[in-house]
Parts: C-alpha cells; structure tokens; sequence
C-alpha cells in the first residue's frame, strides 16, 4: 500500500502517525510512504479504512481473510 504526495509535511504525518500505531512504514523517493507487509496492510484497511473501496480492494481483502 503506497501514500504517494509532494508535501515532505504532510508525508513526515503520516509516516509518523503509522509508526506510533504500530505500523512499520518505509519512505522511499521523498513522496511516497509504503506500507510492505501484507499484514499490515490488512490491519490498515480493517481499522483506519479508505475510501476507495473499488473492487480491487475488496479482492485484496477477500485474498487476505485466510492469513
């Protein structure tokens, strides 16, 4: 799962506001904040959610309930 923006403030939040939930994200390129184990991935859908609920992400979901 990738955060992708060019406000470095806005990115330092949200990387910072994962870590202290437990999350264990990456930065790369200076725009992008990555979320690389799929069951984090998991924990974040189930309790922050998106709202891009398009059907690739419920197909991700679905893939994920037999971990």
């Amino acid at each position: 799962m990738i955060f992708s923006n060019r406000s470095i403030p806005l990115l330092d939040f949200v990387y910072k506001g994962l870590s202290e939930l437990g999350f264990s994200p990456k930065r790369y390129a200076m725009k992008h904040v990555w979320l690389l184990n799929h069951h984090e991935v998991k924990r974040y859908l189930e309790e922050i959610g998106t709202n891009n609920y398009k059907p690739t992400i419920k197909l991700i979901l679905k893939s994920m309930s037999n971990d």
